[in-house]
């Protein structure tokens, strides 16, 4: 990662935890009877992430070049206008589930994430000019939104497992599941991606060189795909036999695991224009 990328890289990060969490969020609380305490304070940490990365694209100045990677600038006011509206969302969906109850609140957090996704889509077409195509961007950009927001939100709920015996193992077991589910799709497309070669690879020595050879791109593959993997496969297992604080503290590491990961397939994504 070049100093010059490191912006974007995190920019990209907070946009995919909010937009995750909120997705999540939005499919659990209809299916699911979640506690107040939980949506409440899912609610809080999304707006806190909302607010970085609202704050983030509002203090840079992105260049038609980031170290020789080149950004379509057409798209970038959409994508600005798209961040703060999840912002605005986000922060509705927190008052009125302090507020004004449960229905709105699934409305509105619905909304947020629909707002939310099509802004990932809009900084996968911010950054996809040098990458084989929009497209494969776009789905990575989406399954690492999933994957992230899947893992934060299943790890919270964990904890109320852990203040209260007497709370349902289904929602946990179908949030592991879930988190599972697009850690497989995600290793799978990204496998695909990484071989096929960026349309117009910034000029630079890591670009210039072999992927496969590549220390980094193996632990964005072993670290951020294989040991995330095997964690949720262990918290989902353990959550159907109701081992809730195994489950909580496998998710723990497996979230760690992901963010790294996701933090290395941003930064090979800006050196290279390879899709990681």
């Amino acid at each position: 990662m070049t100093t010059e990328s490191l912006p974007y890289t995190v920019l990209l990060i907070l946009a995919q935890l909010t937009v995750g969490s909120l997705v999540t969020l939005s499919i659990f609380s209809v299916r699911f009877q979640l506690t107040r305490g939980y949506l409440l304070t899912s609610a809080a940490t999304v707006l806190s992430f909302a607010i970085l990365a609202s704050g983030t694209i509002l203090s840079l100045e992105i260049p038609k070049s980031i170290s020789g990677f080149v950004v379509n600038k057409q798209v970038e006011t959409l994508a600005r206008l798209l961040l703060h509206g999840t912002l605005i969302l986000s922060a509705l969906h927190l008052i009125s589930l302090w507020k004004l109850g449960a229905t709105l609140s699934r409305a509105l957090c619905i909304l947020a994430a629909t707002v939310g996704s099509v802004a990932i889509l809009t900084l996968a077409a911010l950054f996809s000019q040098p990458a084989w195509s929009y497209l494969i961007v776009a789905i990575n950009f989406t399954l690492g939104s999933l994957v992230l927001g899947g893992s934060l939100m299943a790890m919270l709920w964990g904890h109320w497992y852990l203040t209260s015996g007497k709370l349902p193992k289904e929602p946990m077991v179908a949030m592991a599941k879930f988190t599972l589910g697009a850690l497989l799709l995600h290793a799978l497309s990204t496998s695909i991606f990484s071989g096929l070669p960026a349309a117009s690879p910034p000029i630079n020595e890591i670009a210039l060189s072999n992927l496969y050879l590549n220390a980094n791109f193996w632990l964005r593959l072993t670290i951020g795909f294989g040991f995330p993997i095997v964690a949720t496969w262990l918290a989902w297992r353990a959550a159907r036999i109701n081992g809730m604080m195994s489950t909580t503290g496998l998710l723990y590491l497996a979230l760690g695991a992901i963010l790294g990961g996701e933090t290395l397939g941003r930064a090979l994504f800006f050196t290279t224009g390879v899709t990681t």
